[in-house]
């Protein structure tokens, strides 16, 4: 089975290596 690929901080990367950082805005305070 092909992985699902993302588009996160302008890249293209394999969904388990997707990452955030938890001190990002959206991720804390729930914006959108």
């Amino acid at each position: 089975m092909v992985e699902p690929t993302v588009y996160i901080n302008g890249l293209f990367t394999p969904l388990s290596n997707a990452k955030i950082s938890i001190l990002d805005r959206g991720f804390c305070y729930g914006d959108g």
